[in-house]
Formats: structure tokens, sequence, C-alpha cells
């Protein structure tokens, strides 16, 4: 049960033989490796969840950003699970994915590693909220006189931290394809936090500035063969109306997409109907395991449930294989609804055991308040009303 119950990202960290020079995705299944490093808190969970869901990407995360550990946790953490050489790094991965952390958890060979990927084999990087904020204290200025701040698609404007209701909340779109070609995605308040500016680079180009301010807000590029993109604005920024938007995920797949060079789907409908299948069917089995866990912690006999449950996610697992290697989000989506319409029957059946097993906790409960009140009620009727244990004060003389 505890197997499928984690209501967290796991840590998980594959090497895998191949030669990266061929090819930029996982050989046999098609899958993004994709390595995040950063922020992991509740504010960003939820886009990290979202890329969780999405079969198209094999998700790693590495919580390193002193904002939310200890630096000596973080540097655990770094040492631990980021791949220590650098065949391991180009081989085992696709994409790096960094949000709004400093170096200091990193070790010098992390970082010149980090550059030769992306330079030298293509592994992509990703830059999420790589700007000036807070006086400095997200350390922009020590990535600076690092090697790997030569990959930066955009030069980091130390003098500016500008609030987003001075002109920093919307897109303006400058080049809709592949990221930004997203319905509406202009008439949406993206920005809630504050940042500096961001200078493009020669070679680089502006996705979308900020309506209003006319700085830039996304900036792409080349670094060596690997694709680079960084974000004026962090992921946990994102106003809840981008949390709740439609193509909410759709915008953060894209821009992993873009930093893996991988195609966006061609049909965004088919893809988005599957997408959000594939999001609530994840919620739906945290839930459901989670529920079966606490059950079964009271005595539950949750055997028959059990079994029903992993037949739904056997289900699951084709609508994957169908996504990602037969390229059909239209026969996954059908699938996964087929198996979203089985999940009630499930949760009442998985009710009905938690309602007996909760019967006993309940007698039981019963039980003991009702010995304790009969317990207490003939002491109090032993002792004050029978007053067995009263003795009459006798007489006694005075000491002359």
């Amino acid at each position: 049960m505890l197997s499928r119950t984690g209501t967290i990202l796991l840590l998980l960290l594959a090497t895998v033989n191949f030669s990266p020079v061929d090819c930029r995705v996982e050989p046999g299944t098609g899958r993004i490796r994709v390595l995040f490093l950063g922020e992991y808190y509740f504010w960003n969970t939820v886009f990290l969840d979202w890329l969780a869901a999405e079969p198209r990407f094999d998700l790693a995360i590495v919580p390193c950003s002193t904002q939310h550990i200890q630096l000596s946790e973080a540097k655990r953490l770094t040492r631990l699970y980021i791949p220590r050489t650098f065949k391991a790094l180009a081989e085992g991965y696709d994409a790096m994915m960094f949000e709004d952390f400093g170096p200091l958890a990193l070790e010098g060979s992390h970082i010149q590693n980090f550059r030769r990927a992306v330079e030298e084999v293509g592994l992509g990087l990703g830059l999420i909220e790589f700007a000036n904020w807070g006086a400095g204290s997200n350390y922009m200025d020590m990535w600076m006189k690092t090697t790997l701040y030569q990959a930066f698609p955009a030069e980091v404007d130390l003098s500016t931290d500008i609030p987003a209701n001075k002109g920093r909340t919307y897109y303006k779109i400058l080049r809709r394809d592949p990221i930004f070609n997203l319905p509406g995605i202009e008439e949406i308040p993206i920005n809630s936090g504050h940042q500096g500016d961001l200078f493009p680079r020669p070679g680089s180009v502006v996705d979308a500035e900020w309506r209003g301010r006319g700085t830039p807000a996304v900036v792409t590029g080349k670094f060596g063969r690997g694709n680079t993109l960084q974000i004026d604005h962090g992921w946990d920024n994102m106003r809840n109306e981008v949390r709740v938007w439609e193509y909410g995920p759709d915008l953060v797949y894209n821009q992993v997409l873009f930093v893996a060079d991988e195609p966006v789907p061609g049909d965004l409908d088919a893809a988005h109907r599957a997408r959000k299948l594939f999001v609530e069917t994840r919620i739906r089995k945290i839930i459901t395991a989670s529920t079966l866990e606490f059950i079964e912690s009271f005595g539950g006999k949750v055997n028959v449930v059990e079994r029903k449950f992993d037949a739904l996610e056997e289900k699951v697992k084709e609508a994957r294989e169908a996504y990602v290697t037969d390229n059909d989000p239209v026969a996954a989506a059908d699938m996964l609804e087929d198996v979203l319409k089985q999940y009630p029957v499930l949760e009442a059946e998985m009710m009905k055991v938690k309602k007996e097993a909760l019967l006993w906790v309940h007698v039981a409960e019963w039980c003991v308040v009702s010995a304790t009140a009969t317990m207490a009620g003939t002491l109090v009727w032993w002792l004050m009303v029978r007053r067995a244990l009263y003795r009459e004060v006798g007489m006694t003389r005075a000491v002359e």
C-alpha cells in the first residue's frame, strides 16, 4: 500500500545508457527525462504535479532552494541526487528546469557539467525566475560569477525590482509558436511577484514581453547545441487565474517541451483533452490510495477494493502507452474517460468498507465511554449517597 500512496513526488533519478548525440528522449519509451532543481513548496507544487501527470515526462525533483530548507540539507540532496559525472547527466536527462535558487548548494563540478551538457550534447536548460528580486536575496550575483551564466539567454539587471502591478502582470506575445500558441493567453493575468528586468543577449529571442512595462518576460535562445529558456517570474508567482485556467498545464508543458527541443502537439485540442484527464486520474489515484491506507490502518478488509483499483491502474497504464508510444491522444482520452466513469463505483465500495471498519471503532469508543460513566456513577452513588466510607466524628476530651 505505501508504495502507491505518496502524496509528494519521489526523488527518482535514472541512468540509461544511450548516446545523447543521436537521441534526446529516452529510447524505447519516448519519454522526456526532466531534472528539476530549486524551489519545492506549496506555491509551485501544482505545476510539478501537472508535469508528473503528463505521461511524456519523467520528472526527478531535487529541492535545493535555501529559502525553504537549510543549506546543509540542500547540499545533502544535491550531493545524493544530482548525477556526479558529466556522462551520467548527459545520458540520463533531456531537460533541466531550474527555479529560483542560488548556486550555494551546488559543487563546482555540478555547474561545469551543467554547462557542458547544454553546450556539447544539447541538454536543454530552463531558468524560472532567474531575475533579480528581494535586493539580491535570490543570489543572482553569484550566478553571474559562474561559467553557467554564459548559457543564460538574457542578462540579469541587478538594479531593478519591479512589482507586478507596475506593468508586469500580463503577457504581450511577440512569438506565438512554439510556446504561446494557446487560446486567450494574453487575457490571463500571469504574475503576482516582483522581479527585475532582463536584457536579451545577441541571438536570443523575446517570445513575450510585459504588457505595460514593455520589458522581456520570456526569452529563449541557444547555447551550443541546447535550447535555453529564461522566464522573468516564478511558477510560484503565477496567479490563481493561471492555476485554474483551462490551458494552464499546457503552458507549462510547452515550456518544458521547448527546453527539451521536442515539438508541441499538432492537435492541441486532442492533447489538451487527454492531458486534462491524466491530471484528473492522478488526483483520483492519490485520494483513493490514501483512503485505502486509512481504512487498512483501522483493520478494514480492502483486498477486493484493491484488486479493482489495480485493474483501473492497468487501464491507465494502457492509456499512457497509447498516448506516448502510439501518439494517439484520442484513444488515450477515451480510455481515461472509461476509467473515471468506474471510479464512483469503486469509491462507493470503498466507503462501505470504511464504514464497516469504523463501526468497530465507534463500538469500542461507546464501550469505553459507557464503562467509564458506569464506574463513575457507581463510585458517586457508593460514596455520596450510601456514604459507605462515612464515619461520624466521635467526641474527644479536651486536654487539661
